[in-house]
């Protein structure tokens, strides 16, 4: 019987390629790199029952679908469950739902405010786990409730106020177990909360409670955090942040609806 290598150093070239590209398990390819090199990186990544999959299907079809399914199947990037959890989690919950929040040099996966603020971190089976206890200490100062969907990783070592989803298989279709409530955590940090408000934002809350005009960031992070409390400024976050993301999502909708409606002009 044929090694996965050797299975694999059967099929062209070009076709490996476009498998790698499809299926997600390469980002980017060096001008440099071989068939060999490309081969090299695929048997770290794929069982032999896949290899095996991929050169029959090729023989069959000279196509990969089926292969590219199964393996986005049991192996979903981060992204797609991110898509996944929202259409079949959150979509019905009130609110307003952002991806990709800015956050101390890292992304936020999910975040959600709906009179309370929440951050759902998304691990697949191809994401390092290395990161994810400082993720979360982050996620804990601005958020209310803080969540993490695993795939698979093991559970221990999170912190105790966060909520646990699991990511399930069921009749050929993904979904979502919740294994634990977050908790309210009390690691909230009002001046790393206010860092977070665009100047914008931060110089109309200054105002609001009696600063002056042209002073700097610092300074009106200084004067909000003295004279109101970690709740109120809490309060504060969620409404600024809420109100741009709702302002954002009604200027996507708008810019969708254009250029959907758009018709080609008479010549």
């Amino acid at each position: 019987m044929l090694t996965k290598q050797e299975t694999l150093l059967e099929l062209p070239f070009d076709f490996l390629l476009s498998f790698a590209f499809e299926a997600k398990l390469l980002k980017t390819v060096c001008a440099r790199h071989t068939k060999k090199d490309l081969v090299h990186n695929l048997v770290r990544l794929l069982s032999e029952s896949r290899c095996q999959m991929l050169w029959g299907e090729y023989n069959e079809t000279k196509r990969c679908d089926r292969t590219i399914g199964s393996i986005r199947f049991d192996r979903p990037t981060a992204n797609e469950l991110r898509d996944a959890f929202v259409f079949q989690v959150l979509r019905n919950s009130p609110g307003i739902i952002g991806k990709e929040f800015r956050l101390n040099g890292t992304r936020v996966d999910l975040v959600q405010f709906n009179g309370s603020s929440s951050a759902y971190e998304i691990k697949s089976k191809r994401d390092k786990i290395s990161r994810l206890s400082r993720q979360l200490s982050y996620y804990s100062e601005v958020f209310e409730y803080v969540s993490v969907v695993l795939d698979g990783q093991p559970q221990s070592g999170l912190p105790e106020h966060a909520g646990i989803f699991e990511v399930e298989r069921i009749n050929g279709d993904l979904a979502f177990r919740e294994v634990r409530e977050p908790e309210q955590n009390s690691a909230m940090n009002p001046i790393r909360q206010l860092s977070l408000l665009r100047l914008r934002e931060l110089h109309q809350v200054y105002r609001q409670f009696g600063g002056r005009k042209n002073d700097s960031r610092s300074d009106m992070i200084g004067f909000l955090t003295s004279r109101l409390s970690a709740a109120e400024i809490n309060d504060v976050y969620k409404h600024a942040v809420g109100e741009r993301m709702s302002q954002e999502s009604r200027t996507t909708h708008f810019c969708e609806s254009m250029l959907a409606s758009r018709t080609a002009i008479p010549s």
